[in-house]
């Protein structure tokens, strides 16, 4: 499982609030296309490689002990998730989860050997996110742990090729062709052979 577990050891302000909700039982959202245009999903493909630190479920703010995902260009990452000490307070370890990870228009998709968890990024930039996961139609703001890599700027656009307009030679060319013979000129034969004896009378 690729999401944190909602554990009150370090949430401890915000436990009785998820403990009723977790009672109510989340109503999941199905997974639907999220479009993006192509320059857009490139930004955030650049913009999602790093380390995420969990910093808010909905409206409750987390510790700095939450959850992290990493996630590498080539497609690989890793999800922590922090445990808690045998005494029920402060954090013990984390457990670290391998995983993979695409992304198709909006929807971020991260898949470990036994399931794929699917976010929609609904905000992003290069130090802060929001994800909106599907399983819970709950949403995640997320903060950077450490520098983002520079983004590439997009390619510039080509420029529209300008329409071909016609020189003046080939437009005399044309009217030439066009031009129409005389309305009484015989075009027959016989009348070019009795025109041309004339000429050389």
């Amino acid at each position: 499982m690729l999401r944190p577990v909602l554990r009150p050891m370090f949430r401890p302000a915000a436990a009785l609030v998820l403990a009723s909700l977790a009672a109510c039982g989340p109503s999941p959202t199905p997974v639907t296309p999220a479009e993006l245009p192509a320059e857009d999903q490139a930004l955030l493909r650049c913009q999602l490689v790093g380390t995420w630190r969990l910093a808010g479920v909905g409206s409750q703010p987390q510790g700095m002990t939450a959850a992290r995902w990493t996630l590498r260009a080539d497609g690989s990452g890793e999800y922590e998730e922090p445990e808690a000490s045998e005494r029920g307070s402060g954090v013990a370890g984390a457990t670290t989860t391998p995983l993979r990870w695409s992304l198709t228009g909006r929807n971020l998709n991260l898949r470990d050997d036994q399931s794929t968890t699917t976010f929609r990024v609904d905000d992003f930039d290069a130090d802060a996110m929001t994800w909106f996961l599907y399983d819970s139609s709950t949403r995640y703001t997320l903060a950077r742990a450490g520098t983002a890599e520079p983004c590439p700027p997009p390619p510039p656009q080509p420029a529209p090729e300008p329409e071909q307009q016609p020189d003046a030679a080939s437009e005399r060319a044309e009217d030439d062709g066009d031009a129409e013979a005389p309305a009484d000129a015989d075009p027959s034969p016989a009348a070019a052979a009795a025109a041309a004896e004339g000429d050389d009378g």
